[in-house]
């Protein structure tokens, strides 16, 4: 994920120039979210709400057209909106007296891009918190044991399918031929699971999971945050769905995955300067005997579900 400071208020010439001329890049480990959330780009934006929209599906078009007959009358196009607030958010660093002496130009360009995956994570947990506010849930009936839910199992992820199947969610990525030659695997088109780093334990004992390492070709890959594909999803991992969110009939701890089909959530993306704000104080300038500098970023966000019915929880006990 990268990410562009777009204005660079207050901030020395040397240490403006070198930041609006180069894109940093974060570090995404822990950031899938942010990469599969579908973008909506504006403008200059007035208020503090958002109207995220798609478009309703039109009747099939099953009706005969003849000469002798009157041609059917138009339709109209509807859009559903999805009303989403716009919010402020930002976080600063401080910098000393000693960072500011020595390398003063290294210790501020590095509190910039730390200030930038501060952000970007920002997003990741606000479009998490989204997702997991979903009514949806499928609870696995058919793993290993015999709690309330159980554990993960191959079964339950062809019911999830099952459940996209039936609300006419479409995959996020097509599926893509194997290769001898290169010894990689055929992948189904498949949805995203967004998972937990303890449900690895169980995907690898499945005998039909096929991991990353068997592509063959590196550019296969969804995403750096890949752990593999079985039957038709692909499985982002972060620890930042490793919460344990209750206790199952047996007492055993119980966490969540989310699956989702393509345009399940969007984000907000300003192209206003305004919207990113990267402002340098300097506290010498009111305080002589506080040398000091103050980095602060910030900037405006907002999310939302675009397609409930492609988005569902997923809950089993903890592998």
């Amino acid at each position: 994920m990268n990410f562009n400071f777009n204005n660079l208020a207050n901030t020395e010439l040397m240490l403006k120039n070198a930041l609006a001329d180069s894109t940093f890049t974060a570090e995404t480990n822990s950031t899938p979210t942010v990469e599969i959330a579908t973008e909506v780009p504006i403008g200059s934006h007035r208020g503090d709400t958002f109207h995220f929209h798609r478009y309703q599906h039109v009747t099939p078009a099953s009706t005969i057209i003849r000469d002798d007959l009157p041609s059917p009358q138009p339709e109209s196009l509807n859009r559903e909106f999805i009303p989403a607030k716009i919010n402020f958010y930002g976080r600063s660093v401080l910098l000393s007296s000693q960072f500011v002496y020595y390398d003063q130009f290294d210790n501020e360009m590095m509190a910039a891009e730390l200030l930038g995956i501060s952000m970007i994570r920002g997003q990741e947990e606000i479009l998490r918190d989204k997702l997991l506010s979903t009514t949806n849930i499928i609870s696995c009936a058919n793993g290993s044991n015999s709690d309330d839910p159980t554990h993960f199992s191959l079964a339950d992820l062809l019911d999830v399918e099952a459940w996209h199947y039936r609300n006419n969610s479409l995959q996020f990525t097509k599926s893509i031929m194997g290769s001898p030659n290169e010894n990689s695997t055929p992948i189904n088109a498949c949805y995203i699971m967004l998972m937990p780093t303890d449900l690895s334990v169980t995907l690898k004992s499945l005998p039909e999971f096929v991991s990353p390492e068997r592509y063959g070709n590196p550019a296969m890959r969804f995403s750096i945050n890949e752990f593999g594909t079985l039957s038709h999803h692909r499985f982002l991992m972060s620890t930042g769905y490793n919460d344990v969110v209750r206790s199952s009939a047996g007492g055993e701890p119980v966490q969540q995955s989310v699956s989702l089909g393509q345009g399940a959530i969007s984000q907000l993306v300003p192209s206003d300067p305004s919207s990113t704000r990267l402002e340098r104080i300097d506290t010498s300038a009111t305080d002589i005997h506080r040398q000091l500098i103050v980095l602060a970023l910030t900037y405006v966000y907002s999310c939302a579900i675009t397609a409930e019915y492609a988005v569902t929880k997923v809950e089993f006990t903890k592998s």
